[in-house]
């Protein structure tokens, strides 16, 4: 028989060694586990620059994670970038797979938004990452309202790959674009698919010094606000808030503050601005106009080429926008608008029906044809810049092509200089094409 002091340890032995270790221990595997299952996912947003932020966080089952409440934040500053109610996060051999229903962008012109993009291009992954959304949403500023841009059925796809992409260089001496074969090189790929043929491709080449960023955009039957394309195609940011763009844009992004973005993109605007189109206030008004570019290329602010067609409809014209093109780029006013013009001097304006016009404009100068007419027209409706009712108001210059001087006055307020020393016309002469002449031009008739 143990004595009573001795049973008395004999059980505390026993409590602690069946009942207490084992609950600490399990409390303790249970607390180690609640904070260290989002390690992974923390690892994965570090490496894209960012922070998750979320309400709830569980784990179906081993390698899966179920957030609730998401936030995707700037690793730097805090600011959301994007928010998604659900996020079913998976981790499969090495690669990352995520599934959501509606994600929303918001802020997306803004410059840490960009910066954020910009970091997740230049890291180096060692995961391959895969996305999918039923629903991506895009904002101008707080994500409420309506999006700027709405895509459905998205995929995205994030990885490092080897890849054989032509390099594309360009000579500062030319206006001309090269593409370089180049060899095998690791570099990011990222990949947005959606419903309607919308596809944005991100490639990141390394093997250039500095690295850039080259971007492809096709975006099928979807609408692309040109605001938000202005961070690559700086044209793009004079079309006025509710244009749209709708066609194939590529452009090159090189690091930081190293060189100039140029780029290239074919396609037709809709919903285009005059106030915005025409620089230092020109007075130009209408209801309707849409713009498009068989070619519209770029480097830094400057353009390189501008080829394509404008169609507007039902607007005024400012008389010294008239003038300046009677004046300097040789437009012809017919008998028509001679008549109006005199028996309405006080008048500041010209209404007109249509506006339609090719242009083609390069370091030779520009080129203008009338399209106001229909097929198989003649007369002076033929060869029309400017026309309402089935009387031409103003037929296209004889001249071709037009010295880029001549663009500069026709655009800017009246002056006498040769070229003249005002603020809108540095404005317009910095954006204007520089280089030696190319090739014949496909305007001429």
């Amino acid at each position: 028989m143990l004595r009573q002091k001795t049973q008395r340890r004999l059980c505390r032995a026993i409590f602690f060694a069946g009942c207490l270790t084992p609950t600490l221990l399990i409390m303790g595997l249970a607390m180690a586990h609640q904070l260290t299952r989002g390690v992974a996912l923390d690892r994965l947003a570090a490496r894209l620059g960012v922070r998750l932020g979320c309400e709830r966080l569980e784990t179906p089952e081993p390698g899966s994670y179920l957030l609730t409440g998401v936030a995707i934040l700037s690793a730097e500053t805090d600011h959301e970038v994007a928010r998604c109610d659900r996020l079913l996060a998976t981790r499969r051999n090495g690669e990352w797979r995520l599934s959501t229903g509606v994600v929303s962008i918001g802020s997306a012109g803004s410059g840490e938004t960009r910066a954020v993009l910009a970091r997740l291009t230049e890291e180096r992954l060692d995961v391959g990452l895969f996305a999918e959304a039923t629903r991506v949403r895009v904002y101008d500023d707080e994500p409420t309202g309506d999006p700027a841009l709405e895509l459905e059925h998205c995929q995205f796809e994030l990885r490092e790959n080897a890849t054989t992409a032509p390099a594309l260089a360009s000579s500062e001496s030319t206006s001309s674009s090269v593409a370089l074969a180049a060899p095998e090189t690791t570099g990011l790929r990222m990949s947005l698919t959606a419903a309607g043929g919308f596809h944005l491709s991100v490639e990141r080449n390394r093997q250039l010094s500095p690295p850039a960023t080259r971007l492809t955009l096709v975006t099928g039957t979807v609408g692309v606000p040109a605001r938000l394309l202005a961070g690559c195609a700086p044209a793009a940011a004079n079309l006025g808030h509710d244009a749209r763009f709708h066609g194939k844009l590529e452009a090159t992004l090189p690091s930081g503050a190293h060189g100039e973005a140029w780029g290239e993109l074919t396609g037709g605007f809709g919903e285009v601005s005059a106030q915005r189109l025409l620089p230092g206030g020109l007075g130009a008004d209408w209801q309707s106009a849409s713009l498009h570019f068989d070619q519209l290329a770029w480097r830094g602010e400057r353009l390189q080429r501008a080829w394509g067609r404008l169609d507007a409809r039902n607007g005024m014209l400012d008389k010294g926008l008239v003038y300046g093109a009677y004046q300097h780029l040789k437009c012809q006013p017919t008998s028509t608008l001679v008549t109006e013009w005199d028996a309405t001097p006080d008048e500041s304006r010209v209404a007109f029906d249509r506006v339609a016009l090719e242009f083609d404009l390069d370091a030779m100068g520009l080129v203008l044809v009338g399209h106001c007419g229909d097929r198989g027209a003649s007369g002076a409706i033929a060869h029309a810049l400017v026309s309402r009712g089935e009387a031409a108001l103003i037929t296209q210059p004889i001249e071709r092509p037009l010295p880029l001087a001549s663009v500069v006055h026709a655009l800017s307020p009246p002056s006498q200089e040769m070229l003249p020393a005002t603020p809108v016309a540095g404005e317009i002469a910095r954006r204007l094409p520089l280089g030696e002449r190319g090739e014949e031009r496909r305007l001429w008739r």
